[in-house]
């Protein structure tokens, strides 16, 4: 019954406007809506604040995770890859769930969306790492682009909306430390792959994710 209202009421609706290309299909596919009354309008984030670091603090490589929900959204992958890294990094991890630091994994559970130390932990990393399960649009990984930071991430829900594979981060499989061990190491031994990548992040926050022009 809640299937056959919602499908009337998104088919009687003069438009649609979901957030991402991967709603959009469902609507189409699942709802049978006019692909003519669908169009999609991501949203935005202000990007004066959020947005690219004026210089680097000397140290190893940092990558950074930021997930309420630390398995569903990947942490696991991530910790099991970095274990096996052939080069030492930094992680900092911002979660709600009970992770326990150690050497060269700092957790942080304390920050709340928008805190100045939270845009300036992004800002600060090299790399943003988001293996995640399932997710609707993945927020965390537009404010990764949006401080010209590139993408490590999984082709689920609008993720694919946010970064381009091979373009201003990667697409590894779920659940996949393998993967993306093989991506963080090219990040690692490529600093000007690296740097391209995040000059392409942030163009393409520019051109699809500004809060006040969506």
């Amino acid at each position: 019954i809640k299937h056959r209202l919602n499908v009337r009421l998104l088919q009687q609706a003069a438009w649609v406007l979901p957030w991402s290309h991967w709603v959009r299909e469902s609507l189409i596919c699942e709802y049978h809506v006019d692909p003519d009354r669908i169009r999609v309008i991501p949203p935005g984030l202000d990007l004066s604040r959020w947005r690219p670091r004026d210089e680097r603090v000397d140290g190893p490589l940092r990558i950074l995770f930021v997930g309420g929900d630390f398995v569903r959204k990947g942490g696991t992958t991530l910790l099991a890859a970095t274990q096996q890294l052939k080069t030492p990094v930094e992680v900092h991890i911002v979660t709600r769930s009970a992770v326990q630091p150690t050497a060269d994994v700092y957790v942080y559970r304390d920050l709340t969306p928008n805190a100045p130390r939270l845009i300036e932990l992004y800002r600060q990393a090299d790399v943003f790492v988001f293996p995640t399960q399932a997710e609707a649009f993945g927020i965390a990984a537009l404010e990764a682009i949006a401080c010209g930071v590139p993408v490590i991430t999984t082709p689920v829900g609008g993720l694919t909306d946010i970064v381009q594979d091979g373009v201003n981060g990667f697409l590894v499989p779920p659940n996949d430390p393998e993967a993306l061990i093989v991506r963080l190491q090219l990040l690692i031994d490529r600093p000007e792959t690296r740097w391209q990548m995040a000059q392409a992040a942030r163009l393409h926050a520019e051109r699809h994710f500004d809060a006040i022009k969506n």
